[in-house]
């Protein structure tokens, strides 16, 4: 999960899926389908759902909002995104990603992310800021993951103006001596350094 030099990054400050998408493998013989591969977009807090419905115990949907991962693999599941969150208020990094796309928020950055898996999987290019169906995308899981953090009461997260959810904006102290440390982005030179070093 650390970028280790991924995007001029060499922590695991952000959700690119560098360091938020982890492979998940199912093997339960006469349950699961076999030799399938899933593409709809799933999450950790699928797996409590599916263990306590493999073992056929009541759960409160209010406690465990995850899918049953058996039912997205027999395709009967109507979600199309999942969500997750880094931290809290100027700090967080919130995010929506779905089958094909991953859009995120950086607090700290006070910058949006947006990447389109069909033509650039390897995320090399933020489309958020690009003009044209980039932006309706954009605005779509925007609204999606604001409306999702509302429903959970992330109230440090969000505020409205004129009836629209927005991004909270935090004005950041200075807690490190270089003032581009605390970014999911570092400079170049810092990159560089690191660089020269292991080339020597």
């Amino acid at each position: 999960g650390e970028h280790l030099g991924d995007y001029n990054s060499f922590g695991k400050r952000s959700m690119h899926s560098t360091s938020s998408r982890i492979p998940l493998i199912v093997r339960f013989p006469g349950v699961f389908p076999n030799n399938i591969r899933i593409t709809n977009p799933t999450s950790l807090i699928d797996i409590a759902k599916t263990c306590l419905n493999l073992g056929k115990i009541k759960s409160d949907d209010n406690l465990y909002e995850g899918e049953d991962l058996l039912e997205i693999a027999k395709g009967n599941s109507k979600r199309i995104t999942v969500f997750s969150q880094w931290n809290r208020a100027e700090h967080a990094q919130y995010m929506c990603a779905s089958e094909n796309g991953l859009y995120f928020y950086s607090a700290e950055d006070d910058k949006e992310f947006y990447f389109n898996h069909l033509v650039d999987p390897n995320e090399t290019e933020n489309r958020a800021y690009l003009i044209g169906k980039n932006q309706e995308e954009v605005k779509k899981m925007r609204n999606q993951l604001l409306h999702h953090l509302k429903g959970n009461n992330e109230n440090s997260a969000f505020e409205e103006k004129e009836g629209e959810l927005i991004w909270k904006k935090y004005e950041h102290s200075s807690e490190y001596k270089d003032p581009q440390e605390g970014l999911i982005y570092q400079d170049h030179p810092w990159a560089d350094k690191i660089a020269n070093f292991e080339n020597n």
